[in-house]
């Protein structure tokens, strides 16, 4: 993406909004688990496969964001069985659990399915692999499309909608619920993967990208 007006009150307004954004959430902390929690949709990150080098920071962003929803999901049967967490069984979230739904490109689809398959979600995670969702190969590019190709019908009317991605991407995310509305405001819940961590190249991109998306109409 070029520079061009780069420093425009507009633009320069933009990316000191997004820095408070990302200040308040993580002041405010993640929010706590509710039971009517029912879909938890995760945002893919760069990489295609798990265990795949980071493509940005320290860390496979994919994954993370993954781990952080399996442990949304197990804290989410928990309440509602009135359990401790590490009580929870994988028969406990395949009978009461709530549904991860993964949508990313189509490679990191195939990759998931594959994991899937082999039961991987199960053994590494101790997730049962029938609560992972992930959707048809719908070319996604990006986090637009995510949002535009989301099945509308899949989070029934009474529960809420989790997304689960890095803080950094918190704030486009959101805009993206505007944009998007898929459920009603109080159904959306955005939940940072944890523990949650800035990687500074991503960040400053990120921070760069909202207004001239905006501009574009992306957002």
């Amino acid at each position: 993406m070029g520079e061009t007006g780069y420093f425009e009150k507009e633009y320069i307004s933009s990316r000191h909004e997004y820095v408070e954004e990302v200040r308040e959430i993580i002041e405010k902390g993640p929010p706590a688990p509710e039971q009517d929690w029912e879909v938890i949709w995760v945002l893919s990150g760069p990489e295609q496969k798990f265990d795949d080098p980071p493509r940005e920071g320290k860390y496979n962003q994919t994954k993370h964001r993954f781990e952080t929803a399996v442990n949304i999901a197990k804290e989410v049967t928990a309440l509602r069985l009135q359990k401790m967490k590490e009580e929870v069984t994988l028969e406990d979230i395949a009978a009461h659990g709530p549904t991860l739904y993964f949508n990313g490109r189509d490679d990191q689809n195939q990759a998931f399915r594959e994991l899937i398959a082999g039961q991987g979600v199960e053994k590494e995670f101790q997730f049962p692999d029938a609560k992972v969702m992930v959707s048809s190969d719908l070319n996604i590019q990006s986090t637009s499309h995510q949002f535009e190709l989301f099945p509308k019908d899949f989070v029934p009317e009474d529960a809420k909608l989790v997304v689960v991605t890095d803080l950094y991407h918190l704030p486009r995310t959101r805009r993206y619920f505007d944009k998007f509305p898929l459920v009603e405001k109080d159904k959306r819940v955005l939940y940072p993967a944890l523990p949650a961590s800035i990687p500074p190249r991503a960040a400053l991109e990120e921070a760069k990208k909202i207004y001239p998306y905006i501009q574009q109409g992306f957002l």
